[in-house]
C-alpha cells in the first residue's frame, strides 16, 4: 500500500513539474515573439523605407511671392526614402527655409504613408533699404530680402550698415506693431544709428526723436497724442516728459 500510494505520490509531483515546465516554455515563447513584433514594427517604421519620404507625395500650401515648389521640392530630395516616423519636423523645416531666403517658418505634418503637408509663412516686410541701385525688403528679423510682389506703402528704413539693421530691425517691427494704423500710416522713414538713437519722420515733414528701444508701449500711446498738435520735432525720449518744437 506505501508503495502505490509513494508512486502516485511521483506521479503527480512528475506531472507538476511538466506543468511548470509548459509554462514557463510559454511565458519565455510568448515573450520572445513579443520581443519579435517590437523589433519587426521598429525596422519598418523606422529604418525601412516601406513608410519613406516620397517627394513627390508632398503637398506644399502658402506658396507665394514666385517661391519656386520646384526649388523645394529639390531641398527635400536628400530626405526622401527617409521613414516618415523617424524623419524629424525640424529637419524638414530648416531645408525649407534653407532653400528660400523669403520663407520665414514652415509648418509640417506627416500624410501617410509617404507624404507630407507642408504649410509656409512668408516673410512679412516692414519697410524697404535701398542697397545700391536695388530696393530690397527687411521683416522684424532683420533679413534682407526681395520681393517680386513689390509691396506699396512701405515706410524707408535706414541704417548705417547691414550689422546693424540685424540689431534695430526687431525694434522697429516692435514700434511698427505698436503704433495706431493710422499713426503708422503717416510714418514714411525709420532712422536707426543703433538702438539708442531711432527717428520716425512724418509724411508732413516732421521728425520725432525716438531715442532708444526702451518704454516702446508709452512711447507710442504719447506719440498718438501728440501727433494731433502740428510740430516740426517731437521728442519722445523722455517719454513722461515729451517735448514739442
Amino acid at each position: 500500500m506505501r508503495k502505490v500510494l509513494s508512486y502516485r505520490l511521483q506521479e503527480i509531483l512528475a506531472e507538476k513539474q511538466q506543468l511548470i515546465r509548459r509554462r514557463k516554455r510559454t511565458v519565455y515563447a510568448t515573450g520572445f515573439a513579443a520581443v519579435l513584433v517590437v523589433v519587426c514594427l521598429c525596422y519598418i517604421l523606422f529604418v525601412s523605407s516601406v513608410f519613406g519620404l516620397k517627394i513627390d507625395a508632398v503637398r506644399f500650401s502658402g506658396i507665394k511671392d514666385g517661391v519656386s515648389e520646384t526649388t523645394l521640392r529639390q531641398a527635400l530630395a536628400p530626405l526622401a526614402g527617409k521613414p516618415l516616423p523617424a524623419l524629424s519636423k525640424a529637419t524638414v523645416t530648416q531645408a525649407i527655409t534653407g532653400a528660400d531666403i523669403r520663407i520665414r517658418n514652415a509648418e509640417v505634418s506627416r500624410r501617410p504613408l509617404h507624404g507630407l503637408a507642408i504649410s509656409l509663412t512668408m516673410r512679412t516686410p516692414i519697410g524697404k533699404m535701398t542697397q545700391g541701385s536695388a530696393v530690397k525688403f527687411v521683416d522684424s528679423q532683420g533679413i534682407v530680402f526681395t520681393s517680386t510682389a513689390k509691396p506699396e506703402g512701405l515706410p524707408e528704413i535706414v541704417v548705417p550698415n547691414s550689422t546693424l539693421v540685424r540689431k534695430c530691425a526687431p525694434a522697429l517691427g516692435e514700434i511698427q506693431k505698436l503704433l495706431p494704423t493710422d499713426v503708422a500710416g503717416r510714418i514714411v522713414k525709420y532712422q536707426c544709428a543703433d538702438l539708442d538713437h531711432i527717428y520716425l519722420f512724418t509724411k508732413e515733414g516732421a521728425r520725432i526723436l525716438w531715442g532708444g528701444d526702451d518704454a516702446t508701449d508709452l512711447k507710442a500711446k504719447t506719440l498718438t497724442l501728440l501727433l494731433t498738435r502740428p510740430a516740426k520735432e517731437y521728442d519722445l525720449t523722455d517719454p513722461l516728459r515729451p517735448v514739442t518744437r
